[in-house]
């Protein structure tokens, strides 16, 4: 099951991770960047969120990942 999980989790992220590339070049708002970002969020409240994160973050880019640490002191 946190295999089937996992995978989900991971096109969500890949989906964010192309949102923030996005807003960077200007294609995106930040209303709809931060609207993604809350979903991301909800799913890192959860135990299976929060360890798929875990698992994942480490091959994701240092750029992305210091925007969602932006927000991780209020998934806890």
């Amino acid at each position: 099951q946190y295999h089937r999980y996992t995978s989900q989790f991971s096109m969500f992220l890949r989906l964010l991770e192309s949102a923030h590339h996005q807003f960077k070049l200007g294609l995106i708002s930040e209303e709809q960047l931060l609207s993604l970002t809350a979903t991301f969020m909800m799913h890192l409240q959860s135990d299976a969120g929060a360890r798929a994160w875990r698992d994942i973050k480490p091959a994701r880019p240092k750029d992305f990942c210091e925007f969602i640490a932006q927000f991780e002191s209020g998934a806890s």
